[in-house]
Formats: structure tokens, sequence, C-alpha cells
């Protein structure tokens, strides 16, 4: 899910070489973001892992998780299936361990990682995460402040419903992603989430 992300950085009391470690991290991010929205997703890979390292030298637990949940996302990006579901898994268990920010939450990282076991037709593991990810939509009221993109998540849950049978239940999902978007006529989607690589449901052996 594409965001701006604005990072305010309290440096009181840190030392120079902490400082220096901050910002540089706070620069690779920025240099990984640019890079992975204009598709050049190796060198936005390398700046991503610089910026968890320096992340982690300078012991700032919330940006090393926005630098997991970017490594995840651009391995799925170079099809590294692999990297990425193991960077997805470890970016939500950092994330656990927060709380939640205006600009990161954990919610984000439960659907992108939910959306790509779709992707991969592994329907049955990613129910329960957009079961975990939307009562938090709905507690931080995004469906007020971004109703077009809580109704695309909604409808993408009741495709998935539906896929395991679970026809009552989506139906609720998709009668509710309906509402949504009929209150709101002539608003789109702030929150984009990506389409995965065309080839992402190709299965590992």
């Amino acid at each position: 899910m594409r965001c701006v992300l604005t990072v305010v950085v309290l440096l009181t009391g840190c030392t120079s070489a902490t400082m220096t470690q901050v910002t540089s991290a706070l620069w690779a991010n920025a240099e990984g973001n640019r890079a992975y929205y204009q598709g050049k997703y190796e060198y936005a890979l390398s700046q991503f892992e610089n910026s968890l390292e320096l992340a982690k030298a300078s012991n700032d637990a919330e940006f090393a998780t926005i630098s997991m949940y970017s490594l995840a996302r651009t391995y799925r990006q170079l099809r590294d299936f692999v990297a990425a579901e193991e960077w997805f898994k470890k970016s939500i268990a950092a994330r656990e361990q927060l709380l939640d920010s205006k600009y990161a939450r954990i919610s984000q990282n439960l659907l992108e990682y939910a959306r790509f076991l779709l992707a991969r037709d592994r329907t049955a593991e990613a129910i329960p995460l957009f079961e975990r990810a939307i009562p938090r939509l709905d507690s931080a009221g995004v469906d007020k402040s971004d109703p077009i993109a809580f109704a695309d998540v909604l409808s993408d849950y009741s495709a998935a419903l539906s896929r395991l049978g679970r026809s009552e239940e989506a139906g609720a999902a998709s009668s509710r992603a309906t509402s949504l978007r009929d209150a709101n006529p002539g608003r789109v989607a702030v929150g984009r989430s990506e389409p995965p690589p065309r080839d992402c449901a190709v299965k590992t052996p």
C-alpha cells in the first residue's frame, strides 16, 4: 500500500554517531522509496538493506520495522517470493512489539501479506490476516478517512471467503464494501495496494 511517509526524529540526548546513523537511515529509506516507485527494485533493495542496518545500529526499532516491510515488498516485486514471505513475517512480528504510529500501522503489514498469500493461492492462510486487520481499520476510523481503500480491503476479504465457500460472511463483507462506495461517490482510495507481479501465483517447488 503506497503511502507518503513522514518521520519525525527526536535527537535529544543522542550521540553524534547515533544522530548520523539515524539521519543516514532516513536518507537510505527515502532513496529506496524513490527507486522503488521508479521500478528500480535492485537498487531499492540495497537502500532498504542499508536502512535496516543503520536503524539497528541506532536501536531504532520503529524504523527497522519500516525497513523490513519495505524489503518484503521489494522482494515481492523482484519475484523472490520466499524472501518476500520471510520479510513480511519478520515485519509483522517486529510491528507487534510496537505501538501503531500515524504513518506505520500493523494493519498495513497484515494486509500486504494477506494479499500476497491470496496471489499465491493460499487463501486459508490469508483470511486470518484480514480478520486481524479489519477491526484495526475500524478502530482507526479508516471507514471515514479512506473509505474507498477500506472498501477495497473488504472486497478482497469477501473474495477470499467466497473461495472457501463461506458465502454468508462473504456477502456481508461485500455488502459493507458496496455501502462504503455508495456513501462516498467521487472519492478514490488514498492508500492503495499494489498488484502483485503477474507470475506471483507460480508455485515454488
